[in-house]
């Protein structure tokens, strides 16, 4: 991933006027870490932590979807599962015609 950023400060010293920054490096981690580091006065970015922050969050999504499909295997192996058929059938019927429940 490349990111563009250009400062166009008014009385920002002439070499610095206009200059474009282009930054792409990798955190080991296997995401994208950006970061623009200018000069005193001059823009920032860095959006590694909002990075870590959802990927963080995606991970623990999944591990809670798993610790759920591994609780209804279990119950369905057993022969304890039992549907919400009344629920089931609602969502048949609104996927058929178009409707969120």
């Amino acid at each position: 991933m490349n990111i563009r950023i250009q400062n166009d400060q008014a009385g920002a010293a002439s070499s610095a006027t206009g200059r474009t920054d282009q930054i792409s490096r990798s955190d080991g981690s296997g995401s994208k870490a950006i970061a623009a580091r200018g000069r005193a006065g001059e823009d920032q970015v860095d959006v590694s932590s909002l990075t870590a922050g959802v990927t963080a969050a995606n991970s623990a999504e999944a591990a809670s979807r798993a610790t759920r499909v591994q609780q209804l295997s279990l119950l369905v192996a057993s022969g304890r599962y039992t549907a919400d058929t009344a629920s089931v059938s609602r969502s048949i019927v609104s996927s058929a015609i178009g409707r969120t429940v």
